[in-house]
């Protein structure tokens, strides 16, 4: 959640953004708080802005957020909320963050929120954070101070539109020892890479609570231990390194590689499986990619008629040279070097992709 506010005169207007929708929101001073609304669609919501020790508490139909200052507005001369006198919150204006970053994966499947708050726990001056902005600006020392846990490369965090969970993407880690593995992150020396899934409580995403588990554990079949997938999934369908994912209309998610050649001895590209239903982590290729290259960027149009993917780096295989490259694609013009592109993908006929 991310809340940006401008205005004077105890009037104030601005941007709330929840899982990547902007919201737009008016508040007024009311004595040492800021009360006002939130407009979503054609609903109204009220909401209540309070001065905390450690920022700012958003409240809205009973839930309670807490919000710390963005770090660009630390230093830009920000007044302090507590400075902000009654009926005068001018320290409200500028842009706030949820305060609650980083996460445990418990071995009982649970997750655990870790909020990060300068004073609290180990978050203290004399650990290095003596402000918020401290805090918000090592954020991965802060994570490491409060025990969460390491992940192998998390490269994508998207939710799924259709069933609300989250999904973490995890795309290698070749160092990590086996003294090192725990129940989200099961492999040594992970060379493939794995998707856990995260279903906030009772469909809440600002709660602290949630419960994972892990969709895929990527890797050839048979071959690489641990790999695991849906039962059905063929010697064609299996993937390495995912790398970034998105979300049909229906819920189902497309997954882009990076490494696979490497890693796997095949070409990076984009594999499709439905979250739900029996086709759950059931992976299919859809698209693979020109030599030495990634694929990166997936996103669909609103109509899911129009598939976009971003093709990295052509030709960034060993021994390929600029006079003589791997491939020459897209043009595959004599003297042309290969190039990056991104590459629009529709049905022959018009129609949704993948039906």
């Amino acid at each position: 959640m991310a809340l940006e506010l401008t205005g004077t005169n105890g009037q104030y207007s601005g941007t709330i953004t929840i899982q990547g929708l902007r919201f737009p929101i008016a508040v007024r001073s009311a004595g040492s708080m800021a009360t006002g609304t939130v407009q979503a669609g054609a609903q109204m919501y009220p909401v209540t802005l309070t001065p905390s020790a450690n920022g700012l508490k958003l409240a809205s139909e009973g839930n309670e957020y807490q919000l710390a200052r963005h770090s660009s507005d630390a230093t830009a001369g920000h007044a302090a909320q507590s400075s902000a006198g009654p009926g005068n919150n001018s320290g409200i204006v500028g842009y706030w963050r949820n305060a609650q970053g980083h996460a445990r994966f418990n071995a009982d499947g649970k997750v655990e929120w870790l909020p990060l708050v300068q004073g609290q726990g180990p978050l203290t001056a004399d650990n290095g954070f003596a402000s918020q902005a401290d805090v918000l600006s090592k954020t991965r020392l802060a994570g490491d101070l409060l025990k969460a846990t390491p992940m192998d490369r998390p490269e994508d965090i998207e939710t799924n539109p259709v069933n609300g969970r989250v999904y973490v993407v995890l795309t290698n880690n070749g160092s990590r020892k086996p003294e090192q593995v725990d129940k989200a992150n099961p492999r040594a020396s992970n060379a493939h890479g794995h998707i856990l899934e995260i279903t906030p409580k009772d469909g809440d995403h600002g709660t602290a609570e949630a419960s994972w588990s892990i969709f895929l554990l990527a890797g050839k079949p048979g071959q690489d231990v641990g790999a695991r997938y849906h039962r059905a999934t063929s010697d064609q369908g299996w993937l390495s390194c995912p790398d970034n994912i998105a979300f049909d209309g229906k819920g189902r998610i497309w997954i882009v590689t990076d490494g696979a050649p490497e890693a796997a001895g095949v070409a990076d590209g984009v594999y499709g499986a439905d979250t739900m239903g029996f086709g759950r982590a059931l992976t299919r290729c859809f698209y693979q990619a020109p030599t030495g290259a990634e694929v990166c960027g997936p996103i669909f149009t609103p109509d899911d008629q129009t598939f976009f993917l971003a093709v990295q780096h052509p030709g960034e295989d060993k021994g390929s040279t600029f006079d003589k490259p791997s491939t020459r694609w897209p043009d595959f013009k004599d003297g042309v070097p290969p190039r990056p592109a991104v590459v629009a993908i529709t049905k022959r006929g018009g129609g949704v992709i993948g039906s």
